[in-house]
């Protein structure tokens, strides 16, 4: 039995050795390099003799084949393909391959003929199949890592900072994120880890989102805050200079083709650079590499992404390195700082039942724990070790960060670009200390509002002013208090003595002091002054983002008035209003993150729709009050094609039941006066207060065209064309009763052409242009036909 026991131990324990060397012998891993500097050749293919694929090289080069092929084949674009035969018992390939000197040469080839159009055209048709965003439902767990130092030979100003970069780097961040998407919800994306070096501000954690925010199955991409036409939107094949440089069989019904693009030299859209592999029959992205063809602003990228096929059903993007140059003005020139991000995705659970756990409003949320996770959870995560380089950083940057109070200061920073001054627990935003208008004169101010630091829960706020022109102080105060911070439900109590414009269409708009609509306060003519109160409450609800109802009890008196009413209208210096109100607002398109300093937009809405339906007692002395009803739309919505341009509209409609006063009326947006600067969505020849009416139509068009070429760093003509229209809509009752018809009149027209960044300097331009009124029978409304603007802005024209 004892000898019988020994065979069969023996006999087990050959077995072993003989299937652990049979399951090396199943793979051979490497990593393929270049051998002019010895970088990794990301993406390179792995054939056998015969030429059908084996593997795809990831980021870092390195590649996982099985063995048993006496001939491994490697090529990859722009490098000379390379035959190696291995050993049998070679378990690990150093692959370096010579960079190929040829240049491609322009290329010529008839339409139809070209097989790179075909495969992007049958890549295209397979998008709804392939894009992880037309899936069911997804889960994911991702690490992102982005680095930032000084870029090898760039001369920094400071000898000590040029000292100490050559020991650490500039920022290290970190992240860990849970994503969950569903077709009819929409993703979140849930940050449960978070590291800055020397830092905790949750800023940052937006420059990460963005980072990964590339998406080439979509028309337009985002790299560095700009968007670039994808090589697979529509009409790519005529825009693009696409030219298939590989096709190698991947099985006997499976092929990858390696294809270059880069816009053609005639084109002027915002194109990228690069070459993507696209894998059949499933019409898949493999793999891309891309950097925008043409240089503008500080910052260049270059991605690099790799998709994998899941559960053998969907096709997803789970690593991604981005490579980032920032030139960054000093006393001495310009430096330029080198950023290497990573960004891997695990654990993708695709097309299966989610628990997403109660909906959260935000597309992105950073939990209160994120900072505290300890080293395990991290080494879980990370693709590899940290160098002893972003260790040392990381000790380094933490010991300052403590030191120097790096958060305060950053929080400064970013309320300071904000348009705020902060000082501790309180806010002082800056437009408010000065405004200058036609009614008011100048008129400086003090606001103060309560930030995150004094709560979360609740914020406080107080304007004191006065206005130079009427000689009169305002004053206000408003509490707001957050009753459910993660759904977006708050109550708001104010009361006040102020002044408001009665043009239309400023509810929504952000009026910073860098802004272009910033510049219609200078038109201001009709401004009314409200001594009150007000109560109101927001509560979303889906995807609306607030419903909000309110009720006000106000004293309203006219501080200008040029009589330019229309037929019919109640003249009153002042009123007692008691209003009952309803409004909405739907911004689907808009994105917010959610972290312990509250709400942060990630992105503009688009589209926009605010809608308010008031009720109305109004009171006038020597008359007995009286109802009235008021309903004002405004929907504002843009279109970007990728290879004409994009187009913004904004339509908008104020109506009421009966005449009312015409410090109640509404009035159009003008902006012709002494000034000749341009303001979005308003008549540039019509006077500020010209035009009013208990109820209007109007529509406002911008197409903003490609630009010209061609084209520098500081010249980059861009045509704009602008139509304008309006109509008068008087109230239906006194319409009903008296027979009048039409119920619009009053029309007006207005047409133009901007040609914007003509001079360009960082995020300023200049521009120039001319306005074209048609209408031949108003000119009451302004004596001239074609007015001068000039085009000026820190941003572009529609932001």
């Amino acid at each position: 039995m004892k000898a019988a026991a020994k065979r069969l131990l023996l006999l087990f324990l050959t077995l072993a050795v003989s299937t652990a060397r049979y399951a090396d012998a199943q793979e051979i891993r490497g990593r393929v390099v270049s051998s002019d500097g010895g970088k990794a050749v990301e993406f390179a293919h792995v054939a056998d003799s015969v030429g059908r694929l084996l593997a795809v090289c990831d980021l870092e080069g390195r590649f996982l084949a099985p063995a048993g092929h006496k001939t491994l084949v490697f090529s990859s674009v722009g490098f000379i393909k390379k035959r190696i035969h291995p050993d049998e018992e070679q378990t690990f390939l150093l692959v370096s391959l010579d960079p190929s000197l040829e240049e491609l040469g322009e290329v010529v080839v008839k339409a139809g003929e070209n097989p790179a159009h075909r495969i992007i055209r049958n890549a295209r048709e397979n998008l709804a199949r392939n894009a992880p965003s037309s899936l069911q439902s997804y889960q994911l767990e991702r690490y992102d890592r982005l680095v930032i130092g000084a870029d090898s030979g760039s001369k920094l100003p400071d000898a000590r900072l040029e000292q100490h970069l050559q020991t650490f780097d500039l920022l290290i961040m970190e992240s860990i994120v849970k994503e969950h998407f569903t077709s009819s919800g929409g993703k979140t994306t849930e940050v449960t880890a978070n590291r800055v070096s020397g830092l905790r501000d949750p800023v940052f954690i937006f420059l990460m989102d963005q980072l990964h925010s590339a998406d080439f199955y979509g028309d337009r991409i985002s790299i560095g805050g700009s968007w670039y036409v994808s090589p697979l939107a529509a009409g790519s094949p005529s825009r693009y200079r696409l030219i298939l440089e590989e096709s190698i069989p991947v099985s006997e019904t499976d092929s990858l083709f390696a294809i270059s693009f880069e816009p053609r030299p005639e084109s002027r859209f915002d194109g990228l650079r690069g070459r993507i592999s696209i894998q059949s029959p499933d019409w898949a992205i493999r793999s891309v590499v891309a950097t925008p063809a043409i240089r503008s602003g500080n910052i260049t990228a270059e991605l690099r992404q790799l998709y994998e096929k899941i559960d053998n059903t969907a096709w997803f993007p789970v690593l991604l390195n981005t490579r980032l140059r920032l030139t960054v003005p000093t006393a001495a020139g310009s430096t330029t700082l080198a950023g290497e991000g990573l960004s891997q995705a695990v654990n993708i659970l695709v097309n299966k039942e989610i628990a997403t756990g109660r909906r959260m409003p935000y597309e992105l949320v950073v939990r209160g724990n994120a900072w505290q996770a300890n080293e395990a959870h991290w080494q879980s995560m990370r693709p590899d070790s940290l160098s002893q380089r972003l260790l040392e950083t990381y000790r380094f940057m933490d010991s300052i960060g403590r030191v120097h109070r790096l958060d305060r200061w950053l929080s400064l920073s970013t309320a300071l670009a904000e348009g705020r001054l902060r000082l501790g627990a309180f806010d002082f935003p800056i437009n408010s200390l000065l405004r200058f208008n036609n009614t008011e004169g100048y008129r400086p101010g003090l606001e103060v509002i309560t930030n995150e630091r004094y709560s979360r829960a609740f914020s406080l706020g107080f304007f004191g002013g006065y206005a130079t022109r009427i000689r009169k102080p305002l004053w206000s105060l408003e509490a707001r208090y957050n009753m459910l911070k993660w759904t977006g439900v708050w109550i708001e109590l104010s009361i006040y003595d102020k002044h408001e414009a009665r043009e239309s269409g400023l509810s929504d708009e952000q009026k910073g002091l860098l802004n272009p609509f910033a510049f219609r306060q200078l038109f201001y003519s009709s401004i009314n002054n409200l001594q009150g109160y007000k109560a109101s409450l927001n509560i979303p609800v889906g995807r609306i983002t607030g419903i909000r109802p309110a009720f006000a009890r106000e004293t309203i008196g006219a501080l200008y008035n040029d009589g330019n009413l229309s037929d019919g209208a109640i003249q009153a210096n002042k009123a007692l209003v008691t209003t009952i109100s309803l409004a909405f607002r739907l911004a689907p398109g808009e994105r917010f993150m959610f972290s312990e300093r509250g709400l942060t937009r990630l992105s503009e809405p688009n589209p926009l729709l605010l809608a308010e339906l008031r009720r109305m007692l109004i009171a006038m002395a020597g008359n007995e009050p009286y109802q009235a009803y008021q309903l004002r739309v405004s929907i504002d919505y843009s279109i970007s094609y990728p290879f004409a341009g994009q187009t913004l509209m904004r339509l908008e409609t104020g109506l009421t039941d009966r005449m009312i006063p015409a410090l109640l009326q509404y009035q159009l947006p003008g902006s012709y006066n002494k000034y000749f600067l341009y303001a979005p969505f308003s008549f540039g020849s019509l006077e500020p207060g010209a035009y009013q009416s208990p109820g209007f139509v109007s529509l406002y068009l911008l197409y903003k065209m490609l630009p010209l070429r061609p084209a520098t760093k500081k010249f980059r003509p861009q045509p704009v064309i602008l139509h304008n229209m309006a109509l008068q809509a008087l109230p239906w009752k006194q319409l009903r009763d008296l027979g009048h018809d039409p119920y619009f009149s009053h029309p007006l027209i207005e047409s133009g052409i901007l040609v914007t960044n003509l001079l360009k300097a960082g995020s300023a331009n200049l521009g120039a242009g001319l306005i074209y009124r048609w209408n031949r029978n108003q000119e009451e409304f302004q004596p001239k036909r074609i007015i001068f603007k000039l085009a000026f802005s820190f941003n572009n024209l529609a932001n």
